[in-house]
């Protein structure tokens, strides 16, 4: 499987994050009408490091969460799990994790039809291969 795949499933496999978003792990795009919360994940820098042999084993892609949610409080708790499985070495699928290290967080909300958005959004840093 390829990274993001393999991202995604890590990231609905770990009981902290699944017992609050279930399956609602996405790339790009937040189905509309869809359940909260939810992550949304985006690509924001990628590289593929060459030495003179070909591709390195270990790459590191910049990668965004938007942890998602209809109050601070769950956005954070959300956040929260996130940081807790990005930042630990793991495996998933055909990608081994060495672990993620936060450029940075921060928060936003949206008003919407039917209430607040409030997003907790971090920007890290994976390491894996």
């Amino acid at each position: 499987m390829s990274f993001e795949a393999d991202l995604r499933s890590r990231l609905v496999n770990d009981a902290a994050v699944s017992g609050m978003v279930d399956q609602r792990v996405y790339w790009k795009i937040r189905p509309q009408n869809s359940v909260l919360p939810a992550i949304i994940l985006n690509i924001t820098a990628g590289q593929r490091a060459q030495v003179m042999g070909g591709v390195m084993g270990t790459q590191g892609n910049r990668v965004q969460f938007d942890c998602m949610a209809s109050s601070k409080e769950a956005a954070i708790a959300l956040r929260d799990a996130a940081f807790n499985l990005i930042e630990m070495p793991g495996f998933s699928g055909d990608t081994t994790f060495q672990g993620g290290f936060v450029n940075l967080y921060r928060d936003a909300a949206a008003d919407v039809i039917g209430g607040v958005v409030h997003t907790e959004m971090i920007d890290v840093t994976i390491w894996y291969n």
